[in-house]
């Protein structure tokens, strides 16, 4: 066994043992407040960040072969406290207060892997649209390139026969929270997304009924909620509910200014959604609700359509 200090406040705690008649052995890494910032120049060939910031902290058993290094199993669960994630000129990209996964076994020899939990506490988005495409776009970049090379290089090269299994029991994102802009209106559209909350249970490559449940308030003004059943196998198959209730329709006034030179002066959203499906069935039922839906005088804008939508909508 070994314990260390790591930087200024990262604690490691190493034991373990070796088998040398069966050729095995087993390593226990502890961890806590391992600071992970020194590490970002590792993301600079799939992300471009210019700091990421957080406090690693493990408690995994790994169990190997030493005569076939593949041949190896983790175990446990680890995480990082305080993740924040900027993007290449220092913006606010993604946080989290806590990102946590338990392991009940990741099998790198076999390519099966088994995850108990996968907790998300209090993550925020940042989501950016301009003229000249998306925020996600240009800090995932580097690895849509690299994933791109790869791909060509070994098509033909590639010649492994193990077929990979994945599954996650449970996963959980809590007080999640997306600030979107689009700034590609004539005035800046802007749209936040609070209280997200995510569950979906016995999620994996082979599972045929997959539950989620979801619920979210939309621009501090109305709140959309639902859930969901999928086919993993079968992609095709699947049921959705969910419910839109109370959006406020003011703040959708950039776009109506953009297309149809009209503010949005009054208005609430509603709509319901039922959808079930299969290869060769669909049935998708739609409620579409807005009460008392008003407009303002005409602007100038001059990207609108040439068409009556006033009347129409009259």
């Amino acid at each position: 066994g070994i314990d260390f200090i790591l930087g200024e406040k990262g604690e490691v705690s190493l034991g373990g043992n070796v088998n040398q008649a069966a050729g095995t052995y087993m390593v226990q890494a502890k961890t806590k407040n391992i600071d992970i910032s020194p590490f970002a120049g590792y993301l600079k060939d799939y992300m471009a960040v210019s700091s990421m910031t957080g406090l690693l902290y493990t408690d995994i058993t790994i169990d190997g072969e030493m005569a076939e290094p593949m041949n190896v199993v983790v175990s446990g669960e680890a995480g990082i406290k305080e993740f924040a994630l900027n993007d290449a000129d220092g913006n606010h990209f993604f946080s989290a207060a806590d990102m946590y996964i338990k392991m009940d076994s990741l099998d790198i020899g076999k390519e099966n892997y088994c995850i108990n939990t996968v907790r998300v506490e209090s993550p925020k988005l940042t989501a950016v649209l301009d003229k000249t495409g998306t925020n996600f776009d240009r800090v995932l970049e580097p690895y849509f390139s690299d994933t791109l090379d790869v791909a060509e290089d070994t098509a033909v090269t590639d010649t492994s026969t193990t077929e990979m299994h994945y599954s996650i029991k449970h996963l959980e994102i809590n007080d999640c929270a997306v600030a979107f802009s689009d700034l590609t209106l004539n005035r800046p559209f802007r749209f936040d997304i609070t209280n997200l909350d995510f569950k979906m249970e016995d999620y994996s490559d082979l599972a045929t009924a997959v539950k989620m449940d979801f619920s979210m308030m939309l621009n501090n003004s109305g709140s959309f909620k639902g859930n969901a059943v999928v086919d993993m196998v079968t992609m095709e198959t699947m049921t959705f509910d969910g419910v839109i209730a109370n959006l406020d329709m003011v703040s959708l006034s950039p776009y109506s200014e953009y297309f149809i030179a009209r503010p949005i002066t009054k208005g609430t959203f509603n709509y319901n959604v039922k959808l079930s499906m299969n290869p060769t069935y669909l049935n998708n039922q739609n409620s579409v609700k807005i009460v008392n839906l008003e407009t303002g005088k005409k602007t100038k804008d001059t990207t609108a359509y040439k068409a009556p939508i006033g009347l129409a909508l009259y």
